[in-house]
Formats: C-alpha cells, sequence, structure tokens
C-alpha cells in the first residue's frame, strides 16, 4: 500500500501542477485582454472627432444655435478664418445647405444666393455656375438664376461641350 500511496501522491501533485499552470494561463489571458482593452480605448482617443461621433469646431456650434441668422454669422466666422479657397468653399456650401433646410420664412434666400454666386467667383466652372443657377432658382430668384444658367451655357461651349439651356435665354 505504501507504493499506492506514493503513485496517488504523485498524480495528486500532477493535478496541483496542472491547476497551477492553467491559473497561470488563465491569469496572461486576463492580463493580455485587459491591456489590449485599455489600448483600444486610447487608439478611440486619436481618432478624428467625426470619427468618434463628437462635433467639435464648426459642427457643434451650429448644433447649439438658437436660429437661422446665427447659425449665418457663426458659418461667416468660419469663412473668414479659413486659410484656402477650398476650405470658405466647403464652408459656404456648408451654409447653404444649412439655409435651405432650415430657413422656412426665407429670410436667409438672399444670403444662399450670395453663397452660391461668391463660389462661382472662387472656382469658376461649370458645376459652380450651375450650382448658383440651381440655388437661385430654388430660391425664387428667376435673373440670377437666368444669368448663371447663361454663363453655365458659356463656359460649356469653351469646353467644346453642348449647352443645355438658351445662350440668348
Amino acid at each position: 500500500m505504501y507504493m499506492k500511496f506514493d503513485l496517488e501522491g504523485l498524480k495528486h501533485k500532477k493535478l496541483i501542477v496542472a491547476l497551477a499552470f492553467l491559473c497561470f494561463v488563465i491569469l496572461v489571458l486576463v492580463i493580455t485582454i485587459t491591456v489590449v482593452t485599455l489600448n483600444s480605448h486610447e487608439v478611440d482617443e486619436e481618432l478624428e472627432p467625426e470619427e468618434q461621433g463628437e462635433w467639435t469646431g464648426l459642427e457643434a456650434e451650429i448644433s447649439m444655435v438658437e436660429s437661422v441668422g446665427e447659425a449665418v454669422g457663426i458659418y461667416q466666422l468660419y469663412i473668414d478664418a479659413a486659410e484656402t479657397e477650398e476650405e470658405k468653399i466647403n464652408i459656404y456650401n456648408q451654409r447653404i445647405d444649412y439655409i435651405l433646410q432650415n430657413d422656412d420664412e426665407g429670410a436667409y434666400s438672399e444670403q444662399a444666393v450670395k453663397d452660391s454666386i461668391k463660389i462661382y467667383e472662387l472656382e469658376p466652372s461649370v458645376s459652380t455656375a450651375v450650382q448658383a443657377a440651381n440655388v437661385a432658382e430654388d430660391l425664387g430668384d428667376k435673373e440670377t438664376a437666368k444669368k448663371y444658367n447663361k454663363i453655365a451655357d458659356e463656359k460649356t461651349l469653351e469646353e467644346g461641350g453642348e449647352p443645355e439651356g438658351e445662350l440668348n435665354g
């Protein structure tokens, strides 16, 4: 029996070693998962605010406005601070969209038309002329719509294309 007891003790020791090793592996896995999770949160913090779902700058300020007039003023501050024409065009387009979506009374229709014309002035092309014509048409400014449709047709001809409207308007 003494030998049998010794074999059982050996089996018992093997079981203890196996359990200790299993606990060690579980501990390492828990630590690894914790480190990976913490690092993934740090990476999230480095993402652009839009990717995190949080607004900063212009979007944040516009989301807090109480009137279309206040929004128009905030857009103007960002337009004035823009360093490139591309940035200005982007902000003008945002302001036009904002006015079209939120100015139910039409108080800022003229501003949207002016913005579309300013975009054309910054980047004179067929597409920006068409944009100015479309914004003006949508907001009831027939004269400006006619003028920029004519400009778009002339630019199309210059580029060797076929105008969509009449050049004589």
